[in-house]
């Protein structure tokens, strides 16, 4: 599977850690800001409240998740999807920019946007391989994925599906806008929040 970084985002060769570790105070703070906004306040996949700054990310797909979650995602592999701490691990200046420019609620319109509204979305309560299904059919199976060439120019999805009503779980499957706000990327979608 090929990184999915917007166009312009220049997918580095990631040999070098000393060169990604000189802006770990940075990025580490520009992360926890990140994960504040309340389209990623909560897990990406299971809609667990994420602590700021201590939670976890997938580089490469844009997400913040919590810390079950992230242990599914390493079992993907990392052709699929790559976890890091937002607050112990060093961080790429393009990994930075796909994080900053994508997000929870613009992942959730491409990754779920061909979920049935009459599927059962899993959250933090439910049971443990419920949710692994769950991730390795949206990732790794991309059972609900739709295309986008260029993930920031999809309209972001802030309110989770687990918090959508069977109204809203209909709207957002035709396509139709749903309650609660459009949201951004990550770091504010590509306009001027946060630092590259």
């Amino acid at each position: 599977m090929q990184d999915w970084a917007p166009p312009g985002v220049e997918v580095l060769p990631h040999h070098d850690k000393k060169v990604a570790a000189a802006d770990d105070k940075r990025h580490h703070k520009l992360l926890k800001e990140w994960s504040r906004l309340p389209e990623n306040a909560y897990c990406a996949d299971c809609n667990a409240k994420n602590m700021p700054g201590t939670g976890w990310c997938s580089v490469n797909l844009g997400i913040f998740i919590c810390y079950t979650c992230a242990g599914q995602h390493r079992g993907l592999g990392v052709h699929i999807s790559q976890v890091r701490s937002c607050n112990m691990d060093s961080f790429f200046k393009d990994q930075m920019e796909v994080m900053r420019q994508v997000g929870n609620a613009r992942a959730r319109a491409i990754w779920e946007a061909n979920v049935p509204p009459s599927f059962e979305v899993p959250d933090s309560k439910s049971n443990p391989a419920k949710i692994a299904d769950w991730i390795k059919d949206k990732y790794q199976h991309k059972r609900y994925f739709k295309e986008a060439d260029d993930p920031t120019q999809v309209t972001p999805v802030a309110k989770p599906l687990q918090n959508m009503n069977r109204d809203e779980r209909e709207d957002f499957y035709n396509g139709k806008p749903v309650g609660g706000g459009g949201g951004g990327g990550g770091g504010g979608g590509g306009g001027g929040r946060g630092d590259r």
